[in-house]
């Protein structure tokens, strides 16, 4: 069974049966988890209310990976705070803005460049790298009109000249360790992604470290599966 926003979802053309709802709307996912009862929930879009996913575990409806981190991973405040200030991980310096008047004050914090994103939006688009104060206008306008969902702010990002950016897969087992598969590299232009490749040439370090960041952040989220 898939569910979905809008008819004719990509995965609905395969699926066996689908249903078209607001998945933003808290009354109509649950409706739908309590009509169909089912044993596995596996949350794919980030425009849902993923708080809900709490009460589907205590009905005993398995959420993959679980409530938990999907509840984080679809929000950057939530996985942000969580790596900083819960795990203390070394992350960029960053600040929140819900209006303009606290987004001209965290970029005048950060200094210039500073990287801008929405907290919530699809498939790491959206993203601005603001160089310049005439422009924080635009940059504020086009985060906050293209959020996904309706949390209606954004993350203010120091920016950081990094070598390589990269995603460590890494499979969280019921019994046993974590596994780490060797690490992909990305390439983004304006923000948006472009191509990946594996592996990607990084330092023995480095890669130990990201390993070790890795498993402290699933292990915060619970569950079993596979995280990126």
């Amino acid at each position: 069974m898939l569910l979905d926003s809008y008819v004719g979802a990509p995965a609905a053309q395969v699926a066996d049966d689908f249903e078209v709802l607001d998945m933003l709307n808290a009354a109509q996912l649950d409706a739908i988890v309590a009509k169909h009862q089912p044993d596995l929930i596996v949350p794919e879009i980030e425009a849902i209310r993923t708080e809900r996913f709490y009460s589907y575990e205590q009905q005993k409806i398995q959420v993959v990976p679980s409530a938990r981190a999907a509840n984080f991973t679809m929000n950057r405040k939530l996985i942000r705070d969580l790596a900083s200030k819960e795990l203390g991980l070394q992350t960029a310096k960053y600040f929140y803005a819900s209006n303009f008047t606290e987004f001209t004050k965290a970029v005048n914090e950060i200094g210039l460049p500073c990287v801008i994103k929405p907290l919530i939006s699809s498939s790491g688009k959206v993203q601005s790298v603001l160089k310049k104060l005439n422009d924080q206008q635009t940059v504020w306008d086009y985060a906050i009109n293209n959020s996904t969902g309706d949390i209606k702010e954004v993350i203010i990002e120091e920016f950081i000249a990094f070598e390589t950016e990269i995603t460590l897969l890494t499979v969280t087992q019921k019994n046993g360790t974590s596994l780490f598969f060797p690490p992909i590299g990305h390439r983004k232009k304006r923000g948006d992604y472009q191509e990946s490749w594996q592996p990607v040439a990084i330092s023995s370090k480095n890669l130990s470290d990201a390993c070790t960041m890795a498993q402290k952040v699933t292990e915060a989220l619970t569950g079993t599966g596979i995280g990126g």
